[in-house]
């Protein structure tokens, strides 16, 4: 197991990172989206519970590094799991799922740059991506599947379509007339888990919606790029937005059970974890100086007076921007202990720090 993020692009779900999951005897890959590294004690519980209900077996080994959101020591010990960390700065013994990462990474890569797709849809194109790992017969197993060393037989490949290719689907039966559109015209974004039925891109109204019945384009994408001389390659080139919402809940940690019955380990996840990696100041603040021996004032290389002026501006405006200016910040303590809404601040800060233990 490991995690994969931060992404510094968001998903249009809110997602930064990935837990993989891989199966040493298999190579079978799960990758789950998440939005903060607290969900990982859910999602290992729910998939321990989840390997035990449908392969009727256990994990006996457990291989992660060192990170404080696989401290499970409860749950390990009460599952029977060894549970192997790799030493500090050694990615390498972690290796399958290091390696796992790489290609995930370098196939999603490739069908977003292919697709000139938004780059928010990147979690569709990784759980696109695991599910064509899956399919492909690996030197390692022999030039069998990973999907067929775990399942005992075949991947339907038939049912494979070319991700982000234009599709259409058939339009929900009720509340439409006789004159309405029959069908919608869609982004293909991959399978909805355990359904028989495509996610699509609605790009009539931009929704994430599901469907039985679709027809694929595969030679067209809605989103490529126009050409050297400015003409679209289709008729479908659309705006990169940010207004794109989900019909319902598509994610795979909402397939396995969600709450296992069993001890977990008793954490506040309401107190930031403190991280113990060393804490350097960032080079483009090497130009900047705070020196405050006695006159308590701070020194800029680049002052801000050297750029801003209100010469230009007539009086009336002037004299507006002032009132916006007229509250200052204060200099020092004795400045700052006579006004309550700074001795707040600092009251709150000091009880911060002492529940955190900083």
């Amino acid at each position: 197991m490991d995690i994969w993020g931060p992404c510094s692009i968001i998903s249009m779900h809110g997602f930064i990172y990935c837990l993989t999951i891989v199966d040493d005897f298999s190579r079978y890959t799960w990758v789950i989206p998440m939005r903060t590294k607290f969900e990982v004690r859910t999602h290992i519980a729910s998939f321990l519970s989840y390997v035990e209900n449908n392969f009727q077996t256990t994990i006996k080994i457990i291989r992660s590094d060192n990170g404080a959101e696989f401290a499970m020591t409860n749950l390990f010990s009460y599952k029977g799991i060894i549970h192997q960390k790799t030493c500090i700065e050694t990615p390498e013994q972690n290796s399958i799922v290091q390696r796992k990462h790489q290609h995930i990474l370098n196939v999603t890569r490739v069908l977003l740059v292919q697709a000139n797709l938004p780059p928010i849809f990147w979690h569709f194109v990784v759980l696109h991506v695991v599910l064509l790992i899956n399919c492909i017969p690996t030197p390692l197993l022999k030039n069998m599947t990973p999907y067929g060393r775990l399942y005992g037989t075949l991947y339907n490949i038939s049912l494979l379509r070319i991700f982000s290719y234009l599709c259409y689907s058939s339009t929900i039966t009720s509340h439409i007339n006789k004159l309405d559109d029959r069908s919608v015209s869609g982004i293909f974004l991959g399978f909805q888990p355990h359904t028989k039925g495509n996610l699509f891109l609605n790009l009539r109204n931009h929704r994430i919606e599901i469907s039985r019945h679709t027809v694929f384009y595969e030679n067209l994408f809605p989103y490529k790029m126009k050409d050297d001389n400015n003409k679209s390659p289709n008729n479908l080139s659309l705006p990169i937005t940010q207004s794109y919402n989900s019909n319902y809940d598509f994610f795979f940690s909402d397939d396995i059970v969600t709450k296992p019955m069993i001890p977990t380990e008793n954490v506040d996840h309401n107190l930031p974890r403190r991280s113990t990696r060393a804490k350097r100041a960032p080079t483009y603040l090497e130009d900047f100086h705070t020196d405050l021996p006695s006159a308590h004032t701070v020194s800029s290389k680049y002052a801000i007076d050297n750029f801003v002026s209100y010469n230009q501006l007539s009086s009336n405006f002037k004299h507006i921007v002032h009132s916006f200016s007229s509250s200052t910040e204060p200099r020092n303590y004795e400045d700052a202990s006579k006004h309550d809404c700074w001795k707040k601040a600092m009251e709150d800060e000091l009880a911060t720090l002492s529940a955190t233990e900083t």
